[in-house]
Formats: C-alpha cells, structure tokens, sequence
C-alpha cells in the first residue's frame, strides 16, 4: 500500500468514512497497519471528524463490583472492584484490563473522572496494605493502554474531584491523620503536571465535585470538628480569579450529575434540580424502578444505576431516563458478570 493512500483502490475520502466507523476498541489494531493510520487515529482531527459524521461512541465508565466465583468460599470476601464499560449505543458489555501495579482490584475508595478521552484513577487506599495512596493512573481509549501519571501532591481520602476539559481539580477530603482539609489542587492531563490552588473557605471531607460552566463546585462535606455532620453549603471555585465563593443549600441528598448545564440529584423516587440555592422535586422516578446509588448525564438523558425491583431478589440496574418526556424509563439489559453494585459512574465520549 502506497503512503498516499489509505485503503488501496479507494479514493481517501471513501477510505475516511470507513475508518470513521470502527470502533474505538479496534484502534490499537489500526494503528499497526502503517504510518500515516497511526498518525490519522491519534491526530484531534479525527477525533473532531468523527464528531461531525457523528459516529462518536458513548461510553459508560462504571467502577463496578466484580462477581465471585460461583462456588462460594468459606469466609465471605471482600468486594473486588473492576472498571466496566458500558457501550450506550450498542449496549455491549465489557471490563477494562486491570490497572498493572494493580492486577487484581482497583485501589479501594479510588476517585476516578473522565476527559479528553481518558479515565484517570486517583488515591485511594492499597487493597492489600490499606495504605493510602497518592498515585495517578490514566487509561487511554485511543491506545486501550494504562500509564501512571504524576502523583498527586498531597497525600488525601475522601476528596471531591471533577474534570473540566484537559484539568482535573481536587479539593478536600481527610489526610492520613483523618484531619479534614480545604486545601485544592489541579492536575493538567496534557502536561502531566500539578499545581496547587488556592484553599477553600472551610475543611470538606466527604464532599461531591462537579464542573459546571467553566467552574469547579465542591458540595456539602464536614470539618474535622463536626464528623458526619454533613454542611449546608458548598463552595465555588473560579480558575481566573483563582478564588473560592461560599455557596448555601447545597448540600445534595443523593449521587448528583451535570445536564445541559444543570445539577441534578435523585433522591426517596423523585429527580430533583439545584435553583436559586434551592433543591426543588422535577418529577417523580415512575413505578419506584430503581434505587439510585450513581447517577450520570449523557446528552439531554440522566443515567440511573443502583438496586431495581424489576429483576429478581435486588439486583443492580442501570437505567436511561429522558426527563419530560411520556416514556421516559428505558432498562438497560443486563449481562452475565457485569450485575455488581457501582460506586461511581462516568460518560465519555470516544
């Protein structure tokens, strides 16, 4: 094959549309083909073009239990977690390859988020030696390989964490001391570097993170001082000024998730919004289906995922709710060996 074309006998612009429709996961096997395919597959402009064919995939990234064997052992173990995708689009299943410094399970109480069309594992606790940890592990959808990134300055639990295009910001949760901490970093994903932000107003362990409108939210939380005594307010950050603004009612009821520019949460059967300080009911969750644990946006649709009442005993479900409109429930199907509880829920798109 000539370095001038990309498929033989085919005119480059026939040949583009082919390769705009296979699948993410086949990429690493395109970039071996030559040069210029590997060159084409990790360029942004095609990434960009395949947005325009709208032949993008959307991608649920769950970090989800993985099922024990059949045969049941002596002594119940522990839950093993694992990343599981979800394919929205063509409702496949299947499970990411394990974090190499980690074959087994993920890093217990990771925080995870998604960007640039990467999954990045942060802190936690080692799942053999319950040390925590600060390090930086990023998945990358294009190459389907893992890489460390740079560990996290500060070494902290329990943080609240959100990514807003190439910058993932961090803030709060508790040191190894369990004291609860208000001091913030921001880690850029292109250069591979952290930097540290100015501190929040108070300590916020147990916070939730969200980027909203070009700024980081930190919801609820609590102080050293008041363990479990979970605050009323959340705090905003603004990366131009560099600087913190004290927000009341917000402290959420339940997982939340960003739509078209608005909070949401789900909570006791009902969806509710974040207005004028205030969380107020949208709508009721029709025939009481599922019980919320992760919630995620995708489009103008809200992804539900927790316990379901539609499947035998209390199985898990993963749910797409369409607000506002007559029909709005569709399950999910299930598959054998992905049907363990979430704690988190991410969409990308690849």
């Amino acid at each position: 094959m000539g370095e001038a074309d990309l498929i033989p006998a085919l005119p480059d612009d026939v040949a583009m549309q082919c390769l705009l429709r296979v699948p993410p996961c086949s990429y690493p096997q395109l970039q071996q083909v030559s040069p210029r395919w590997r060159e084409l597959v990790l360029s942004p402009q095609f990434y960009q073009e395949r947005r325009r064919e709208g032949t993008i995939e959307k991608l649920l990234c769950m970090v989800q239990t993985m099922e024990p064997p059949l045969a049941k052992p002596a002594v119940k173990p522990s839950p093993v977690f694992g990343i599981t995708i979800l394919n929205l689009a063509r409702k496949t299943w299947e499970r990411l390859p394990p974090i190499p410094d980690f074959p087994d399970c993920l890093p217990i109480f990771c925080r995870t988020v998604v960007t640039d069309g990467k999954l990045i594992v942060m802190g936690g606790w080692n799942p053999v030696t319950y040390e925590t940890l600060q390090t930086v592990y990023v998945f990358n959808f294009v190459t389907q390989s893992w890489s460390r990134g740079a560990s996290m300055p500060t070494s902290r639990s329990f943080f609240a964490c959100a990514a807003m295009e190439k910058l993932v910001f961090v803030a709060g949760g508790h040191d190894n001391s369990k004291t609860a901490l208000k001091s913030a970093e921001v880690y850029n994903v292109e250069t591979d570097q952290w930097t540290s932000v100015a501190p929040m107003n108070e300590e916020r362990d147990e916070s939730t993170g969200l980027c909203i409108d070009g700024s980081f939210y930190v919801l609820s939380g609590y102080s050293s001082n008041a363990q479990g005594q979970f605050a009323e307010s959340g705090e905003v950050y603004n990366p131009v000024t560099n600087s913190w603004t004290v927000v009341e009612g917000m402290r959420h009821p339940g997982p939340v998730a960003v739509m078209q520019g608005r909070l949401y949460t789900v909570h006791a059967q009902n969806l509710w919004s974040f207005s004028n300080g205030t969380w107020t009911i949208v709508e009721p969750i029709p025939d009481s289906e599922v019980n919320p644990v992760c919630l995620a946006a995708v489009d103008d649709a809200l992804i539900v995922s927790g316990p379901s009442r539609l499947y035998d005993g209390l199985g898990f479900g993963t749910f797409l709710y369409k607000p506002r409109c007559a029909n709005g429930w569709e399950s999910i199907p299930r598959q054998a060996g992905f049907t363990g509880v979430a704690q988190s829920t991410h969409v990308i798109e690849i």
